[in-house]
């Protein structure tokens, strides 16, 4: 096993774990900058949790990969799936907060 697929598995496995938590509820996980203007938490963490779920995925998936292909293809998984797991992320704050910032 390569130190980039335990690198991708770790890391995903915590930001799923996050996202769980965060979608039950626990929304101090989430720094109080970004919950500024939030009125509905509830949704907002639900939200977010899934957002993060989503966006942790493509690390998954190119971990998997990369264990049985040696090329740039995982790599390339990695950035094209992040690039479109932060939609939600972003779609999230613009609902909830009004913008990202």
């Amino acid at each position: 096993m390569s130190i980039y697929s335990i690198i991708l598995f770790l890391t995903s496995f915590l930001l799923i774990i996050l996202g769980i938590s965060i979608y039950k509820g626990n929304i101090e996980l989430i720094h109080s900058y970004h919950q500024e203007n939030v009125t509905d938490k509830i949704g907002y963490g639900k939200a977010m949790g899934k957002a993060l779920i989503v966006f942790s995925i493509p690390m998954l998936i190119s971990g998997v990969i990369a264990l049985f292909i040696e090329s740039a293809i995982p790599t390339i998984i990695l950035i094209v799936g992040m690039v479109v797991g932060f939609i939600p992320i972003i779609k999230a704050q613009q609902k909830f907060n009004g913008g990202m910032f």
